[in-house]
């Protein structure tokens, strides 16, 4: 037997005795004020920790929480055990009423709060699932003292909480009476406690603290116990399948009834199980010798080595490759389930579905046959371990039993929102208590969002004396007076003929004029637009911007300007080009556009400078020189963008004209309006821009010269003056347009 097992046996072994009363059937020796319990020879810990949304969640999501839970199981230190416990109890009547239902305030809308209990209590005692899911975390330590015990779980608790953060689950450590309220809910369900536990008063009367929730009774036959008036039921996992899904857990925990089901866990240091693992396959191999000497013995050569010691060696192997490999740990595992019923055919009805549950995994609960007592004792979270049907499992196969489910939403004096689409329970919620209070609903037209939404306002309205302000925008077609709709005359008519029209038939286009749809379509292009960047570079002024470039170097894919932009590689700054609409928008309206280093841009720009001043002419200069004059004044440039602009939209009008002869969706007609659109506002801005004066300058009325153009570096302010233009073709070409018309195609570095 492995020594952390045995180690174990021996520590929690304690002497029979047989109980004489109800409180000597309850395990627990001693109690301390910050919640610890000493349970026979260990002194154990609570921790609750909520639910998270894992059985809605995406493949990549559970796939991310699965493991996470693995680092929480293979953190658990290996010199105590732990208990993963799920506890289905039914909301009490009483707790459920003061926290979910209205309560009367004598101001004569008591009606209406009674109705709306009448709802909410239908809702939980009805069809749907009555069952609240908690969920807790017991760990158990042998010590010597108390003090060693406080210092253990305050180092553990500290691990505890921070793993299951990284799984969104908050983890809150117990007090004694919140730890004791678990026992009372279990054994006296729906009795309300008269008064709340003290651990000083009971003292000084001298009380016993298990009276506090202790059953008046408590039987024990060979398959079934008796608490009271209702029956109870030990169950544990017999046999295990080879392959076990996730949901195992939470569907033997659907039953609709009161149920708690505990996983034992009992890590085992890596170190020990390598060593065990190594024995134990140096233990198969030498069988596996000795059957094969024995058959060459007999001339049998050609005999292959039997199933099961070949299983047994392949298993051995894959485990311990697990153990060293791939970061999984020996665990120790049990799992163990009590139910309770008002009656023992019922009882009897619902071990059935359980097993049907088990079996429908591949796997086998069975009874506790005259071991119910120490069963109880096992499955409640005392932190103790009676049971001795420990199955040796991984990290992975330990994880495969995940505790969590879908998260629930039942926050004290909240409003009712609905219910869980999983588990059935009502949404409860006090926005009041998130970060952020606000809400939007969505769904399709009938789904309820009105419904909703107005259902809301009459909770709020009777359940505080907060004012609420309802605000909604008054639709075309109507005035407010006196808080009341009433149809505005002409507005009304307009909306009337409309309405009339398109009962009569009519399409669209025929209700509206042409043109009107046209520039309708136009304003819509232009709001979906991908250009919405060169919006801001406009409002600067076209040619008042720090880099030449700027304004001059545009993609020759969309159209759209390029930008400036400093990446940092690896500490390495580098100064790029990038398309406004590829930088802004990805890939989604520009697909094709490169990024350009700026060194790689000036010196193409410096070759078609010196390229233009070796066959500078004086007809050439007196070409640019006229043009230059001519910007001055911005006449030439404005006919220039004028006839552009004309050009720009005869070309939209006719693809417009092509989009609406088609029935059928157009996304390539529409991308080519999207770009035209903003094409023809750019046009527009710049022909503005143009009256206005922008861009003149001294640099612009000076003569050029050849000597002027007869430069060794890049210069930003000639570029200014003579290149109109530069279109990014590819990553390895650019065209520059120089004013007068020249151009040049110049291949990049």
């Amino acid at each position: 037997m492995i020594k952390t097992l045995s180690k174990a046996q021996k520590m929690e072994r304690e002497k029979f005795r047989i109980p004489r009363s109800v409180q000597d059937a309850i395990p627990i020796r001693r109690i301390f004020a910050d919640g610890i319990f000493q349970v026979g020879n260990q002194y154990s810990k609570t921790w609750s920790f909520t639910d998270i949304n894992y059985a809605i969640a995406g493949k990549e999501d559970k796939t991310a929480m699965f493991l996470d839970y693995s680092e929480l199981l293979n953190a658990l230190d290996s010199g105590a055990s732990a208990k993963i416990t799920i506890y289905n109890r039914r909301i009490n009547k009483a707790e459920f009423e003061r926290s979910v239902l209205l309560p009367d305030k004598d101001d004569g809308l008591d009606e209406y709060r009674h109705e709306f209990n009448r709802m909410l209590t239908a809702q939980v005692t009805g069809t749907s699932n009555s069952i609240v899911r908690e969920r807790y975390l017991t760990v158990s330590v042998v010590k010597r003292n108390m003090d060693e015990a406080r210092s253990y779980f305050a180092r553990v608790g500290t691990d505890l909480v921070t793993h299951l953060a990284q799984l969104s689950s908050v983890a809150t450590e117990l007090t004694l009476n919140e730890r004791l309220h678990i026992f009372r809910d279990f054994f006296k369900a729906g009795e309300q406690a008269a008064a709340e536990f003290n651990i000083h008063e009971h003292a000084k009367r001298g009380q016993h603290f298990k009276d506090w929730f202790c059953p008046d009774s408590m039987e024990f036959s060979a398959d079934h116990f008796k608490l009271d008036a209702r029956y109870g039921r030990v169950l544990y996992l017999q046999d295990y399948a080879s392959y076990i899904k996730d949901s195992f857990v939470s569907e033997l925990c659907d039953l609709d009834r009161d149920l708690m089901l505990s996983i034992d866990i009992l890590p085992v240091p890596t170190d020990e199980a390598a060593r065990q693992l190594q024995s134990t396959l140096l233990g198969v191999e030498t069988n596996v010798a000795n059957w094969q000497r024995r058959q060459n013995a007999n001339n049998n050569f050609t005999a292959t080595i039997p199933y099961d010691m070949e299983l047994q060696r392949k298993e051995t192997k894959e485990m311990l490759d697990d153990l060293t490999t791939r970061d999984q740990r020996m665990m120790f595992g049990l799992v163990t389930l009590v139910h309770l019923a008002d009656s023992k055919p019922q009882l009897d009805s619902d071990t059935e579905t359980l097993y049907s549950t088990a079996r429908k995994h591949l796997c086998q609960l069975s009874t506790l046959r005259w071991q119910q007592k120490d069963g109880l004792d096992t499955v409640l979270p005392y932190g103790l371990r009676k049971i001795q049907a420990l199955r040796t499992l991984t990290t992975e196969s330990t994880a495969v039993l995940i505790p969590f489910r879908a998260q629930e939403i039942m926050q004290p004096n909240g409003l009712y929102y609905g219910q869980n689409a999983v588990s059935k329970n009502m949404i409860v919620a006090d926005r009041r208590l998130l970060l952020n209070g606000n809400s939007f609903r969505l769904g399709v037209s009938g789904s309820g969002k009105s419904m909703s939404a107005k259902e809301e306002i009459v909770q709020i309205a009777l359940s505080t004396e907060d004012d609420i302000l309802i605000t909604n925008a008054t639709p075309f077609g109507y005035t407010q007076i006196n808080h009341q709709l009433v149809p505005e005359k002409n507005n009304a008519m307009i909306v009337n003929d409309i309405f009339k029209s398109y009962l009569s038939g009519m399409s669209i286009n025929e209700i509206v004029t042409k043109q009107m749809f046209r520039e309708v379509q136009a304003e819509i292009a232009r709001r979906n637009s991908k250009s919405a960047a060169n919006q801001r570079k406009r409002h600067q002024g076209r040619y008042n911007s720090k880099y030449a470039l700027s304004e001059r170097l545009v993609c020759g894919d969309c159209g759209s300007p390029y930008k400036r932009v400093t990446w940092n590689i690896h500490g390495r700054k580098q100064i790029v080009w990038r398309c406004v609409n590829r930088l802004e928008y990805g890939t989604k309206f520009c697909s094709h556009s490169p990024s350009i280093p700026e060194e790689e841009l000036h010196q193409a720009i410096l070759k078609a400078v010196q390229n233009l001043a070796a066959n500078f002419t004086d007809e050439v200069a007196a070409q640019l020189d006229g043009i230059l004059r001519q910007m001055k004044a911005g006449e030439n440039l404005k006919a220039q963008l004028q006839k552009q602009l004309e050009k720009a939209q005869q070309e939209f009008d006719r693809l417009l004209e092509m989009s609406l002869e088609l029935d059928e969706s157009t996304p390539f007609l529409d991308d080519k309006l999207r770009k035209l659109s903003g094409k023809i506002k750019i046009l527009k801005a710049n022909i503005a821009e143009s009256t206005d004066g922008k861009g003149e300058d001294e640099e612009a009325t000076k003569q050029l010269t050849a000597q002027d153009l007869l430069i060794k570096e890049y210069d930003d302010i000639l570029t200014a003056r003579i290149i109109e233009k530069v279109i990014v073709h590819s990553r390895q070409e650019i065209e520059i347009y120089f004013i007068g018309g020249y151009t040049q195609k110049i291949d990049l570095i």
